[in-house]
C-alpha cells in the first residue's frame, strides 16, 4: 500500500500528464498566424514527417474552413486524401486500357467533310483528370484511320461526353474520307488503346 504522502504527488503527476496531452499541438485549432511554427513543432516531435509538413502547408490553404479544425483533424483528412490519391495512381495504370469507353454515335457525310460523332464515357469511380487515348476506326478487318482524344478537364465518374472528328474533303484528308464512302454507321467499330491517364478525386 502506498504511503499517504505519495498519493497527492502521484495525482499531481497524472494531472500534469493529462494536461500536457490535451495541450498537444495536434489538438490546437489551426491558426494562420502560427501555422508555420505549429507544423514545424509537429515535425520536430515526430507527429508528422518533413514531407507532410511541407505538403500540408499547401493542402491547408485549399480547405474551406481550416480555422474550424484542429491539426489532428486536418492531418487525418490529409492522410485519407493522400491514400485515396495513391490508390487512384495505382488504378490509373491498371485501368489505362479500359477507363475511357469510346463508341461511334453518328457518321455524318456532308459535301465538305466527313464527320464522326463519338461518345466518350468515364467507366471508373474516380474523376479522370487527364487522358490521352487513341482509337482505330475499323471496317471489317481493315484499319481506316487513327483518332486521338486528349483532355485535361475533370471528367466525372460515369460522365459521358460527345466529341466530333471531321475529315475535310480536301488534300490528303479527302483520301481518308473516301474510305468511308458508302459505309453505314453499323459497319464501323472503334478499337481503343490508352496512352496516358490520371485519376483522382475532385475537391
Amino acid at each position: 500500500m502506498l504511503p499517504s504522502y505519495l498519493k497527492p504527488l502521484i495525482l499531481c503527476c497524472v494531472l500534469t500528464l493529462v494536461l500536457w496531452g490535451c495541450n498537444s499541438v495536434l489538438d490546437k485549432t489551426y491558426n494562420p498566424a502560427t501555422a508555420k511554427a505549429d507544423l514545424q513543432e509537429l515535425a520536430d516531435k515526430g507527429d508528422i514527417t518533413e514531407l507532410e509538413r511541407f505538403v500540408m502547408s499547401i493542402y491547408i490553404t485549399q480547405l474551406d474552413k481550416p480555422e474550424e479544425m484542429t491539426y489532428r483533424q486536418i492531418l487525418a483528412q490529409y492522410r485519407a486524401y493522400q491514400a485515396d490519391q495513391e490508390k487512384a495512381s495505382r488504378m490509373s495504370k491498371e485501368l489505362l486500357p479500359t477507363a475511357l469507353r469510346i463508341r461511334l454515335d453518328k457518321l455524318e457525310d456532308t459535301p465538305d467533310a466527313l464527320k464522326l460523332h463519338v461518345i466518350l464515357e468515364n467507366t471508373t469511380d474516380f474523376s479522370i483528370l487527364r487522358y490521352d487515348y487513341g482509337a482505330y476506326v475499323l471496317y471489317q478487318t481493315d484499319t481506316l484511320t487513327t483518332l486521338g482524344f486528349k483532355g485535361n478537364q475533370s471528367f466525372k465518374p460515369g460522365e459521358k461526353r460527345s466529341q466530333q472528328i471531321a475529315f475535310e474533303k480536301t488534300g490528303l484528308m479527302s483520301q481518308m474520307a473516301d474510305k468511308f464512302k458508302g459505309r453505314s454507321q453499323d459497319e464501323l467499330r472503334i478499337s481503343t488503346f490508352g496512352k496516358d491517364l490520371m485519376l483522382g478525386r475532385e475537391k
